[in-house]
């Protein structure tokens, strides 16, 4: 099962159109790895998400804790760089996310209710998209 988050949160030095999740409640059970899910992303426009402050990680804790079941977000490994690198690039700030469990080759990234946590790239879990919103029509260009 896929989640697409058009748009996390609104904050106030960034002009963003609207808050919405959308489910694809016909697959429920729907698991699958880390790339998996990746490519489902990349194949909805999207990408596998990328929590960028205490303000979207306090979001998603929050809807997470509503469902009994780990999602992947856009985080993984990387054993030449030996860190933790979001799918664009960027190395993970641990002032905004701390991983429990190891950070070894073949590790990604899922969160679950307060839990953000090291699991195996070939686990089977459910993951979240995110894509950005076309504000053409929605918002103010000021």
């Amino acid at each position: 099962m896929s989640i697409l988050v058009r748009v996390l949160i609104q904050k106030p030095s960034i002009e963003i159109c609207s808050v919405y999740i959308q489910e694809n409640i016909r697959n429920t059970t729907v698991t699958n790895t880390w790339k998996e899910g990746l490519d489902d992303c990349n194949q909805k426009g999207a990408t596998l998400l990328l929590v960028q402050d205490q303000e979207e990680l306090r979001f998603l804790q929050d809807w997470t804790k509503k469902r009994d079941f780990p999602f992947w977000i856009g985080l993984s490994y990387e054993l030449l760089a030996k860190s933790w690198k979001w799918i664009n690039g960027s190395s993970l700030n641990s002032d905004v996310l701390k991983v429990t469990g190891e950070a070894k080759e073949g590790s990604c990234v899922s969160i679950s209710d307060d839990k953000v946590v090291s699991e195996s790239c070939v686990s089977d879990y459910r993951w979240i998209c995110q894509k950005e919103p076309k504000c053409a029509t929605m918002c103010n260009d000021s």
